[in-house]
């Protein structure tokens, strides 16, 4: 009897040593929970914090566009250059332009390669040829996005894309090829464009861009083109200092004085940082054109009109900074912004017909 009471008391306390085990581990698992919780909570606060509300419409053609895409790029500088995590909303995003797309595919390259180490995610938009485009640019890639959606639409399946840090006319060359419906003015388009780019590899990043970000270690250039709907539209962008910037670099307070002189003649001078920055883009193409001594045939800026003059409703345009400049039927156009694109973007419409 007295064996089996103690027993009786060793199971009892051994029973007991095991409830108190499984309620111990059970509040460790509980902890462990409610730590994962907390982490996944505060991540989401912290995503929630930076996420951005891409604008309705990438475009760089009205004054309200312009300034929206300019805002949501500074933010997504500030975003990607604090650390992140970084999410961009796509859903309210309608409409996608050749002049406003490339600024942005560009803006996001650079950070990626700046910055590899930040997180950064999206939601996609609600309009499938919106997804379309982001899938077919690299766009979704670059924020880790796997998306389903197959490009299909002749007019997002015809982009082409190049970049490069070094002056590549061969790479031109080929992308301009393909478009064979150029015919023989296709040599025009190839020296307007390898221009463009020489003058993005010499002149671009001459000095730092003063956008809060450290300084990157390739200094690129990026190119679109697309053959759709009768015209081929060539884009090219650099993220440097832009052309009012460096023409003070590159020529003498005498000649740039000269120039605007020369500009204010044919279009009204302005105060207005726009206006004047626009005015610098065609001081430089006027120095470019009196220092060949040949009208129309000049070199730099110049090359860049040539196809436009070749090609009959052909169009140039050309962004840079605050200024704005629109070259069509042998006629200038200008317009000042508020807010920099801290760049140079040049952009080519050429009809095929």
């Amino acid at each position: 009897m007295k064996k089996t009471r103690q027993w009786k008391a060793i199971r009892r306390l051994r029973r007991l040593e095991a409830r108190s085990a499984r309620a111990s581990n059970a509040k460790r698992r509980l902890a462990i929970i409610e730590s994962h919780r907390s982490r996944d909570h505060e991540e989401l606060n912290s995503v929630a914090k930076d996420e951005l509300v891409a604008p309705q419409k990438f475009s760089l053609k009205d004054d309200d566009q312009h300034r929206r895409l300019i805002d949501f790029l500074q933010r997504l500088r500030v975003a990607v250059g604090s650390g992140g995590p970084v999410r961009v909303d796509f859903r309210k995003t309608e409409m996608m332009y050749s002049d406003g797309t490339l600024l942005f595919f560009s803006e996001l390259s650079r950070l990626k390669e700046m910055f590899p180490q930040v997180h950064l995610s999206c939601i996609p938009s609600k309009i499938n040829r919106v997804n379309q485009v982001l899938q077919h640019l690299g766009i979704f890639g670059l924020f880790g996005y796997e998306s389903a959606v197959v490009p299909s639409r002749p007019d997002v399946v015809a982009w082409r894309t190049i970049s490069s840090a070094v002056y590549d006319s061969d790479a031109v060359g080929e992308l301009i090829e393909k478009y064979g419906s150029l015919k023989d003015r296709s040599w025009y388009l190839f020296r307007s464009a390898t221009e463009a780019m020489g003058n993005a590899v010499r002149h671009a990043y001459l000095e730092d861009r003063r956008d809060g970000l450290p300084e990157p270690t390739s200094k690129k250039w990026w190119m679109f083109v697309r053959e759709a709907e009768g015209e081929l539209t060539v884009a090219l962008c650099d993220l440097g200092i832009g052309i009012p910037r460096s023409l003070p670099i590159k020529y003498p307070t005498e000649l740039i004085h000269t120039a605007l002189a020369t500009v204010a003649g044919v279009l009204r001078a302005s105060t207005r940082v726009g206006k004047v920055d626009a005015n610098m883009i065609l001081a430089a193409m006027e120095i470019n054109r009196t220092r060949t001594g040949v009208a129309g045939r000049g070199k730099g800026l110049t090359d860049l009109r040539r196809i436009v003059d070749e090609v009959a409703g052909g169009s140039l345009v050309l962004i840079s900074n605050r200024g704005r400049i629109i070259y069509s039927n042998g006629v200038f156009s200008k317009r000042g912004f508020e807010r920099s694109i801290k760049g140079t973007l040049v952009h080519w419409t050429i009809p095929l017909s």
